[in-house]
C-alpha cells in the first residue's frame, strides 16, 4: 500500500490527511524524502469559521508554518495555519484571469492572501482589482504579496466585511469574483449591486450531483430581487468537494 496517499504541497510544506489506521510518521518520512519539503503537517479539522482555516499539527520537520508558494511565476507568502489558500485552485485562478478584459475594474470578494487578484493583474496588467478580505492575517499577507509580485499600482487591498467595505460601491465594477463556495451565496445581493449594467459575475458554490443548476437558479432569483436578470449563464465543475459533491463556478452577465 502507498503510505503517502495524497497530499497538498504549499511552498515547502506538505499537508496530509491521515486515514484511520495509517502510520502518520511513516507517511511523513516518505514525503520528507522530497528535498523540497521541510515540514509535514496533518489536518486536525475541516476548514472552519469565517476565515476558512483548519487546525494543523506538525508531524515531521520544522515547526514553522510560514512559507512562500510559487504558482505560474507568482509568489505567495502565507502561514498555512492562519489563512485560507488552496494550491489546487491554481488553474482556476488562471481561467478567471483569462476571461477578464484588459481594461476592466474588478472586485474580488473574500480575497484571502490575494492570489486571484494578483493572477488577474499579472495576466491583464491594464486592469484594476479591488480585493476585500476580513481576516487580518490574510490581509497583511495580501499586502506583502502585492509588493512581492510588483502589482502595487493595480491591486487595492481593502480590509473588512464585504457588507461594510462595499457600501457606496454600487455600479462600480465590470466584474465581481466570489471565491468562497461555502458562503458566497449570502453576499450575492452585495455583489450584484456592485456590478455595472452588463457586468459579469463569477460565483462559487457547492452542489450535489444531480443538482448542478441550483447555483444558477439561486443567482437568477437574487438578480430578480434587485430588478435585474442574468444572461449567458454557465455552471461548471471546478473541484471535488466531498463524495458526490462539487465546487462549481456559476458565471453570468447581469443586465
Amino acid at each position: 500500500m502507498d503510505e503517502t496517499h495524497s497530499y497538498d504541497i504549499v511552498g515547502n510544506i506538505a499537508i496530509i490527511e491521515v486515514p484511520e489506521g495509517a502510520d502518520e510518521k511513516l507517511m511523513a518520512n516518505e514525503i520528507m524524502k522530497n528535498k523540497n519539503i521541510i515540514t509535514v503537517v496533518k489536518k486536525l479539522s475541516a476548514r472552519e469559521g469565517v476565515f476558512r482555516t483548519r487546525q494543523l499539527e506538525v508531524v515531521a520537520g520544522k515547526q514553522n508554518l510560514e512559507t512562500i508558494h510559487t504558482e505560474h511565476g507568482m509568489k505567495y507568502k502565507l502561514d498555512v495555519g492562519k489563512v485560507y489558500f488552496s494550491p489546487r485552485e491554481g488553474e482556476e485562478r488562471q481561467k478567471i484571469a483569462d476571461k477578464i478584459r484588459n481594461d476592466e475594474t474588478v472586485l474580488v470578494m473574500f480575497a484571502g492572501i490575494g492570489a486571484y487578484a494578483i493572477a488577474i493583474t499579472k495576466k491583464k496588467p491594464q486592469s484594476k482589482v479591488y480585493a476585500v478580505e476580513i481576516n487580518s492575517d490574510a490581509y497583511e499577507y495580501m499586502r506583502t504579496n502585492i509588493r512581492l509580485n510588483r502589482v502595487d499600482a493595480l491591486v487595492y487591498p481593502l480590509k473588512g466585511d464585504v457588507r461594510i467595505v462595499c457600501k457606496g460601491m454600487d455600479g462600480k465594477f465590470d466584474r465581481v469574483v466570489m471565491p468562497y463556495p461555502a458562503g458566497a451565496h449570502e453576499f450575492l445581493d452585495i455583489a450584484i449591486g456592485c456590478l455595472k449594467k452588463n457586468g459579469f459575475i463569477h460565483f462559487y458554490t457547492i452542489s450535489k450531483e444531480g443538482e448542478e443548476d441550483a447555483g444558477k437558479e439561486l443567482l437568477g432569483k437574487e438578480a430578480n430581487k434587485l430588478g435585474r436578470k442574468t444572461v449567458n449563464v454557465e455552471s461548471r465543475k471546478v473541484l471535488p468537494y466531498a463524495p458526490r459533491m462539487w465546487k462549481r463556478c456559476v458565471e453570468a452577465q447581469i443586465v
